[in-house]
Formats: C-alpha cells, sequence, structure tokens
C-alpha cells in the first residue's frame, strides 16, 4: 500500500513538473531566433496555397503546420511584437502539452510494470529537448506528438490486432503535418507486413492515396525548391552521421539529453549502448522492430546525406529511445538511467537547440528600447546575419537599408575592429545575433554601454558605443 501510494505521488510530481517546465518556457516568450524569424516570414508573406509549395529562405516545415500557424496568425491577429510571438508558438506549445498525456498512454500500452512506466516518464517529461521545442516556432514538438500517435497506433493493432478505420485516416494524414513520420510509419508497415499481410494492405491504401496527392502538390516543390542548399549547410556543419567519424554518433544522439559536448558524449553511449542491449534483448520480434527500425532507417539515411542528425530534427525518435531505456531492468541498467536523468536535469536551465547560443536572442527587447532611444544622431550597425532584428526592426520603420552592414564575428576580432574604425565620429548602436558584442566593439577610443533593458541578457549581443574621433 506505501509503495503503491509513493509510486503514485512521484508519478504525479513528475506528471506537473513536465507540465510547469513546459509552462514556463512558453510563458517566458523569448524573442524570436534566426529560424524562427525565417519562418515567421514565409507565414506572413505566404497565402495558403503557397505554403503547400516549400519555403523561402532555407526552411523546410509540413504545410498542415504552416496553414495551421497562419490561420492562428489571421484569427488572433496580434497587435504586439510580443503577442504576435506567443500566437505562433501556440502549436508547438499546445503539442507539447499533448506529449505528455499521449506519452503516458503509449508507456501503459507498452508496459505492464509501474517500474518500466516509472522510469519512462521520468526521462521523458523531464528531457531538455522535448522541453525546449514547446517553446519555439518550429514543427519538431508536433511531431513528436504524431511519433507517439503513430506509435501508439500501429502498436495497438500489432498487440491487439485490431485494425479500425480511423488508425487508417490518422496513419494518411498525419505526414501533412510532420515530415519525419514517414520514419515510423515505414516501420510500422514493415512490421505489419510481417505479422499481418491483410491489415497491412488495408491500412496502407488509404496511405498510399494520401501520399500521391500530397506528392503532387507539395512534397516535390519541397524536395526542388531548398533541398540542395540544406544538403550543402548540414554537410558543412557536421549535420550528417559518417563511419569515419564514430564519435559524431555519441553527440549527435546524445544532445537529444544533454548540453555540451562532454555530457552529450556520455549520453550518446548511455543511448546507444541501451540500443544495442534492446536490439539482443529478449521480447516480442514485431513490438521490437517497431522501435528499432526507425533508429536504422535515420542512421543510414544520414549516412547516405538524406536526413541531418541534430537533437531537433530527431526529436520523433525520443520516445522509442526511450522505451528501450526503460525495458531493461537491473541494478546496473538503473544506476545508468539515474546518471542519465541527473544529466538532463543539470541539462534544463543551460539547453539551447544551438550549443553556441545562437538560439538565444533578445531582438525584440533591443528593438524596444531603440523605439524609445533611438536619437536622429544615432546610427544602428547590424552584424552580416541580421535575421533576429529584422522582423522587429521593421515593425518600428527601420529597414536594412537605413542602417550599417558589416561583418564582425569573435573569430576574428581584428577585422571587425578595422572596420569599426572606419567609422566617422558619432553614436551607434550595434546589435548582433551571435554573441560577443562587447568584444566585438572593444575598441580604443570607444566608449562602450550595455543597453538598459528591464532584464538582463544572458549573453551580450547589443551595445552602445560612441566614437570621440
Amino acid at each position: 500500500m506505501i509503495k503503491d501510494r509513493v509510486y503514485k505521488i512521484g508519478l504525479a510530481v513528475i506528471l506537473a513538473l513536465g507540465i510547469l517546465f513546459r509552462c514556463y518556457i512558453f510563458l517566458r516568450n523569448q524573442s524570436l531566433w534566426c529560424d524562427e524569424v525565417h519562418l515567421a516570414f514565409n507565414i506572413y508573406e505566404k497565402s495558403y496555397w503557397e505554403l503547400l509549395r516549400g519555403l523561402d529562405r532555407m526552411q523546410a516545415a509540413p504545410p498542415g503546420f504552416s496553414i495551421a500557424s497562419k490561420f492562428l496568425l489571421n484569427i488572433f491577429n496580434p497587435a504586439t511584437d510580443y503577442y504576435r510571438d506567443m500566437v505562433l508558438r501556440i502549436i508547438p506549445f499546445a503539442s507539447g502539452l499533448c506529449t505528455i498525456p499521449a506519452f503516458y498512454y503509449l508507456s501503459k500500452l507498452v508496459f505492464n510494470n509501474k517500474k518500466y512506466m516509472f522510469w519512462s516518464l521520468l526521462l521523458f517529461n523531464l528531457n531538455p529537448c522535448a522541453i525546449i521545442y514547446c517553446a519555439q516556432f518550429k514543427q519538431y514538438s508536433t511531431e513528436l506528438l504524431c511519433s507517439i500517435i503513430l506509435l501508439i497506433i500501429f502498436y495497438k493493432i500489432i498487440a491487439q490486432e485490431k485494425l479500425k478505420p480511423a488508425y487508417s485516416f490518422v496513419i494518411a494524414l498525419i505526414p501533412w503535418f510532420s515530415y519525419s513520420s514517414f520514419f515510423i510509419i515505414a516501420s510500422g508497415f514493415l512490421v505489419l507486413f510481417i505479422k499481418n499481410r491483410k491489415s497491412a494492405t488495408k491500412t496502407v491504401i488509404p496511405f498510399v492515396f494520401s501520399g500521391v496527392i500530397y506528392y503532387l502538390i507539395s512534397l516535390k516543390f519541397v524536395f526542388g525548391l531548398n533541398y540542395n542548399s540544406m544538403e550543402e549547410f548540414w554537410s558543412r556543419t557536421y549535420g550528417f552521421l559518417s563511419l569515419t567519424h564514430p564519435l559524431r554518433f555519441f553527440i549527435r544522439f546524445g544532445e537529444l539529453f544533454a548540453a555540451g559536448k562532454f555530457l552529450s558524449v556520455i549520453s550518446g553511449l548511455i543511448v546507444l549502448g541501451f540500443f544495442f542491449w534492446y536490439c539482443i534483448a529478449k521480447s516480442d520480434l514485431h513490438k521490437k522492430l517497431l522501435l528499432i527500425v526507425p533508429v536504422v532507417l535515420l542512421i543510414f539515411a544520414s549516412l547516405v546525406h538524406k536526413y541531418a542528425v541534430q537533437p531537433r530534427l530527431i526529436l520523433f525518435v525520443l520516445p522509442c529511445f526511450i522505451i528501450m531505456l526503460s525495458s531493461i531492468e537491473n541494478r546496473a541498467a538503473n544506476t545508468i538511467k539515474i546518471l542519465l536523468a541527473l544529466i538532463m536535469i543539470h541539462s534544463l536551465p543551460n539547453y539551447y537547440p544551438e550549443q553556441t547560443g545562437f538560439s538565444y536572442s533578445y531582438a525584440r527587447e533591443a528593438a524596444a528600447y531603440l523605439k524609445n532611444n533611438l536619437k536622429k544622431s544615432d546610427k544602428i550597425i547590424l552584424n552580416h546575419d541580421y535575421t533576429d532584428y529584422e522582423i522587429y526592426l521593421n515593425k518600428i520603420g527601420i529597414q536594412p537599408s537605413d542602417t550599417i552592414i558589416i561583418h564582425c564575428s569573435t573569430l576574428d576580432i581584428e577585422s571587425c575592429h578595422n572596420a569599426l574604425k572606419m567609422l566617422p565620429p558619432g553614436s551607434y548602436y550595434f546589435l548582433s545575433i551571435i554573441p560577443g558584442a562587447k568584444e566585438m566593439t572593444k575598441v580604443d577610443g570607444f566608449a562602450v554601454k550595455d543597453l538598459n533593458l528591464d532584464f538582463k541578457p544572458k549573453q551580450c549581443k547589443a551595445v552602445y558605443f560612441e566614437k570621440k574621433f
């Protein structure tokens, strides 16, 4: 009785913390960062029909997600940047909240054991990557929810051998909201064809019909628009797995759970170790394949440069990994799971989608400060990639053509200083989307000051300075 009560209290605490963390990060409503701004411009500038045909600014988001986001903007018509940013994040936030009961339901289906359920819910609800994307205007939180829904459906078909018409409809519909769902769907159909070819045929027909329409009116345009440039970008930034760089496997999969390279390597060793452990463990082959195949397909797609492995892009396989981690129960495994949980908790306040802090932005607050404090004699300097600020400066009537654009980086401080020295005497605001604004403007004869914002930024990306001579 006491153990049962402790279990229920522990479970309630975990579920409550998962909800609270997601609500907290959403209500913070941080200023949009680079990728969010690019996606927001697409939502603003394109019609509903154009959103089906692919996105500009090297963005890719499923049409269902993009169209629903535009619909919410049109319905709410937010008057301020603050509420506009919040409206854009409603779908990721709602998806993130829905993943909690959805994963709880999946866990109950898979496990008939309280210990297994406890571990799975602990590792899922406190996962920093799943939490952070509840407050990012990107589709990855929605794709995580779609992944869980598909696993529930296929698990029910496989385990209970019950095929409801609604299952086929949902499987056919979900790819319109989640590109990554194809990995889970491919896995589910493979297992169905192995176990019950009749059920598989009935299920696959609506999916094929929907898929053909999807390809003709959307996917073929998406592939043709940005695919080559995206492949080049991910190749340049080490986004693809490589057999010649085995450490990258551990770092990339470990980033699903941890912040920083060292902790990511440890987490990756744990996650991939349990993956192989689960592969050889004795359990129902069909249920095992449902979880293993998406990971195998993902690795293969990355090795042939068709799908990048970054935490946000592989968030959809998080349920697979967590069920694998939770399925193995012994003293050594539990000790390792405790270590992983501690790493996740440590990473919560330090986790960013980009480990460099690239995604940390306060451009909205900086633009509001300029609106109230900019003088006619002041000039604005934008660092070469000024995406974060573009959407906010436009709102207060400042276009890039009204500013001075230079190329600055903390990796080449001297070039940055030389460019700033060429400026005539005067007062300037320097706005950067990368950290290190103080270092980049630390030049003899410059009087550099922080912007007097209502909060203290974690990283310096905007300063005011005066050049005396």
